[in-house]
């Protein structure tokens, strides 16, 4: 049996030590992380939230507030597989696709679910647009029994008031769903220049 020579050692350090060079110049290129650049912070995401909300007429007085920043590990996986690495960082970092983005949720804490009569999410992207948000209220909850074209006209100057250009969008989908004592519609609209054309 040969002696052991620190020697031999020097041809896998050397190996490693390059194999580790490559992985730290090439990481920020093919890291998911790498499409993650927050520009505002929780407390930011949360004052903008509540911000937007009290502009469109709705107050978060009295209600608990939970903040997560959501990655969406399918839709970089998809762009990645249509586009490639670099494209699908600089789609997602020019904000030009709602991918990654802070979840704002306004809700009573003292009440369970299905008894809040007002619950809030809000969607703000990583450089702090308002990507969209929801109110959502309890099925027995009464309101309009509007039709679809009256609904999407209430929709559109919502939209304006926002505002929202909508000429630069197509409405792709609406939905109908009829409560008791309500007409719920649902209007997705997509932007025209958008990967899902």
């Amino acid at each position: 049996m040969q002696p052991f020579k620190s020697t031999s050692l020097i041809l896998p350090l050397v190996l490693g030590l390059l194999g580790l060079a490559a992985y730290l110049i090439v990481r920020t290129d093919i890291s998911p992380k790498a499409s993650v650049d927050l520009r505002i912070s929780r407390s930011e995401a949360e004052s903008k939230a509540k911000n937007f909300l009290k502009s469109v007429g709705y107050s978060t007085d009295g209600l608990s507030i939970e903040s997560n920043f959501l990655f969406n590990s399918a839709a970089y996986q998809f762009l990645v597989e249509h586009l490639d690495i670099k494209k699908t960082r600089d789609v997602i970092l020019a904000d030009s696709l709602v991918s990654h983005r802070w979840m704002i949720y306004f809700y009573d804490g003292q009440t369970s679910t299905s008894r809040m009569a007002h619950q809030y999410r809000v969607w703000i992207t990583q450089k702090g647009t308002i990507a969209g948000f929801n109110h959502i209220i309890q099925d027995s909850a009464r309101g309009e029994k509007l039709t679809l074209d009256s609904a999407q006209k209430v929709a559109e100057r919502f939209l304006h008031h926002v505002p929202v250009d909508l000429s630069e969008y197509f409405l792709k989908k609406t939905t109908s769903n009829n409560q008791a004592r309500r007409t719920d519609h649902t209007f997705f609209w997509a932007k025209r220049d958008s990967l899902d054309d």
